[in-house]
């Protein structure tokens, strides 16, 4: 499955690439790839709008939470199953979160959108 480079953006600290693939899901990765800055990947065969903007925030914000040290095993889990982490921070945390996530968002939205539009052309 190849990704497909949208654009570079500002998420916290972070400079981060943001790709689509064409799967459902979403992922992030502190580490790019041959020295890469850090980049999140989004699934665009989606159904609607909503959903690609579902998968975008979920991964957007669960990367800040990381990043903040705010994601944690709830305990030691050995298959290293996804679903096992939890996320713990005060109402301030959850402010700093939105805050990066909504600057993220600012500068990369009318990127997704045409990516997004020109993806539904050719993929109907």
């Amino acid at each position: 499955m190849k990704n497909t480079r949208i654009g570079t953006y500002q998420l916290g600290s972070f400079l981060v690439d943001l790709e689509y693939i064409d799967d459902t899901g979403g992922c992030f990765y502190f580490r790019g790839t041959k020295n890469r800055t850090p980049r999140i990947v989004i699934g665009f065969d989606q159904p609607d709008w909503s959903n690609v903007l579902r998968v975008l925030l979920h991964e957007t914000m669960e990367f800040c939470m990381t990043q903040l040290h705010h994601r944690y095993y709830a305990s030691e889990d050995f298959g290293e199953d996804h679903s096992a982490y939890i996320f713990v921070f005060n109402h301030p945390e959850l402010s700093n979160i939105v805050g990066r996530v909504a600057i993220f968002m600012d500068q990369a939205l009318p990127d997704i959108s045409k990516a997004w539009n020109k993806y539904k052309k050719t993929h109907k």
